[in-house]
């Protein structure tokens, strides 16, 4: 005989771990014989930086001599304008040469262009997603990226969990990338600082045969980054059957 459960989990509430990954520990013991489980809801705060430690390396090089640069940005939330004010402040910052840099994002194609006096070179790096250079470009005095400037942040967040790690097809493949112990993707359809909700099919559970005390959870992006909500708690629900005896 298979019994329902329902589990919630706020990250503020935490047995033990981080807000960005906590551990839970379950206070009426182990729940054993677990044969099918799935994450129910997700209530996720969109605090997290747009430029954050995965993304924030811009790599470049001045022709009158120095080598490669990488400059690195300050993690944070940026708009086109901000950004581009960042990205300026850190080269010449960074200049081996001491050249003054401009830096505009286009208000009608939504390109960045970057120029100086002098020649320079820009090369692909961390950041390169972010300012829509995805290849080098060539020495000269103005270079432009031949992609979008892209502050927009990840389109979908992947519930991870420890839990996952014992039960069926948690697995999902994103750019030739797989991403193993997922309970659930959330895909991220609101502004910076609102809250995503999102709640999940009832009628599918991921086969499982496991017994369950200690229970992790954390969420990454597309680039398997694990998120920083910069403090704001998020909310789950779990839910499960688990094998008991007849009492017939």
């Amino acid at each position: 005989v298979l019994s329902y459960s329902e589990m919630a989990f706020t990250s503020s509430k935490r047995t033990d771990g981080t807000n960005n990954r906590p551990e839970f520990r379950l206070e009426g013991g182990q729940i054993q014989k677990v044969r099918k489980i799935k994450a129910a809801s997700v209530i996720i705060p969109v605090t997290y930086y747009n430029v954050n430690s995965s993304n924030n390396t811009f790599s470049f090089e001045e022709s009158a001599g120095g080598g490669s640069v990488d400059s690195t940005l300050t993690i944070g939330n940026y708009n086109d304008t901000t950004f581009a004010t960042e990205l300026k402040t850190q080269m010449e910052a960074d200049s081996v040469n001491g050249y003054t840099y401009t830096v505009t994002v286009s208000a009608a194609t939504f390109k960045m262009t970057i120029s100086t006096a002098a020649n320079f070179e820009v090369d692909v790096s961390t950041s390169s997603v972010l300012t829509g250079f995805s290849t080098a470009t060539v020495a000269a005095t103005s270079a432009t990226g031949d992609l979008l400037v892209n502050l927009s942040g990840p389109n979908q967040l992947y519930l991870r969990s420890n839990i996952a790690t014992r039960i069926s097809t948690s697995s999902v493949v994103k750019n030739d990338k797989i991403f193993n112990n997922v309970l659930a993707t959330i895909p991220i359809n609101v502004n910076t600082f609102e809250y995503v909700y999102k709640s999940f099919d009832t009628t599918q559970y991921f086969d499982a045969d496991i017994d369950i005390q200690d229970l992790e959870f954390y969420f990454t992006d597309d680039d398997d980054t694990q998120i920083d909500f910069n403090g704001v708690p998020f909310s789950l629900t779990i839910q499960l059957f688990r094998e008991t005896r007849d009492s017939r």
